[in-house]
């Protein structure tokens, strides 16, 4: 057997534990990255969606979108898919409308929480008619809420859905979001004499809505969004909105110019028309008006791959509208 002086026995030594230093750290180095893989598996860490190339939030400026997700959840890959898309656009403020199942309403923040680095909350009621309910989704390390309540809960008539406000501050400036979702249908005529009249219960509403504004927030910020179910370029007769539209120094419809142009940009395409809204108060005129401030309808289905048939068939017949600008 061969022997081996002390230095030449220490040096060997040293080399065995050198080479096995290293095998340790390639062990390790591996068993991390087969980690990371697993995880990415299971919790996807970005969306699969592309943003689409008219709205975007960022950082600096503040966003809030109305959007009614047909009948929520419309298939088994609802939940996933309208995620990603919330994710893709990165708005801070969401008013959802046809909210239907709790459970998945629930699902849905948590798969945002797992695509993103910001923290997402959420509320939903469950006073709505036949259980199309309203709810808001909010990045809860963005603003700071106040607090969320429903009001006209027993006015059935003018609201099917009481409207749900959200009381926030963003950035020190506090803001008043009040989702709605107006009764549907019609023939197009305020009937005024019939006080079950489509239009005209959409007409009270909003009387009800400006009543509600001037006693409540008169001097603060507010942004009443939602699905409207009515047009508001019509004329003065059959004008649901016409309380509104009356008093352009206290009120403005942030989205006219959509509904004014092209019916491409309209949110409800199917038939075609423009019934998803955002109206704002003069307290927030300044912002509306400075070039940081957009209003778009969202083009979700161009960047599917299936387009409108796959957007109908798994997500919601109206488009999301939003607001961008900056405080």
């Amino acid at each position: 057997m061969a022997k081996y002086s002390k230095k030449a026995q220490n040096t060997v030594s040293y080399q065995i534990y050198i080479s096995h230093f290293f095998l340790f750290g390639f062990l390790i180095l591996i068993s991390c990255l087969l980690f990371l893989s697993l995880i990415s598996c299971g919790y996807p860490t970005k969306s699969e969606v592309d943003p689409p190339d008219n709205f975007v939030g960022t950082d600096s400026t503040f966003e809030v979108v109305t959007w009614n997700i047909q009948n929520f959840p419309k298939s088994s890959e609802t939940v996933d898919k309208v995620a990603e898309i919330i994710y893709s656009i990165n708005p801070d403020v969401i008013g959802l409308q046809e909210i239907e199942n709790e459970t998945s309403f629930y699902q849905l923040i948590e798969k945002l929480n797992d695509l993103d680095n910001n923290t997402w909350a959420g509320f939903k009621v469950n006073s709505a008619s036949f259980d199309i309910n309203l709810a808001i989704i909010y990045k809860s390390n963005v603003i700071v809420v106040n607090q969320i309540f429903e009001i006209y809960e027993d006015n059935g008539r003018p609201f099917p859905r009481p409207p749900l406000i959200l009381d926030c501050v963003y950035e020190s400036s506090r803001y008043i979001i009040i989702n709605n979702h107006l009764k549907c249908c019609g023939n197009g005529e305020i009937e005024v004499e019939n006080p079950w009249d489509e239009e005209t219960r959409r007409r009270d509403a909003n009387l009800l809505l400006e009543d509600y504004i001037n006693q409540t927030w008169g001097q603060d910020n507010v942004i009443v969004l939602g699905d409207f179910n009515d047009e508001i370029d019509e004329s003065e007769s059959d004008n649901v909105f016409w309380n509104f539209i009356s008093q352009p120094d206290l009120y403005k419809f942030a989205d006219m110019n959509i509904a004014e142009g092209h019916s491409s940009g309209f949110s409800y395409p199917t038939w075609p028309s423009h019934i998803d809204h955002i109206l704002i108060t003069n307290e927030l005129f300044d912002e509306f008006e400075s070039e940081k401030s957009e209003v778009k309808t969202i083009h979700i289905d161009d960047v599917l791959e299936g387009g409108w048939e796959e957007y109908e068939t798994n997500i919601s017949d109206h488009r999301p509208v939003g607001w961008s600008f900056k405080p």
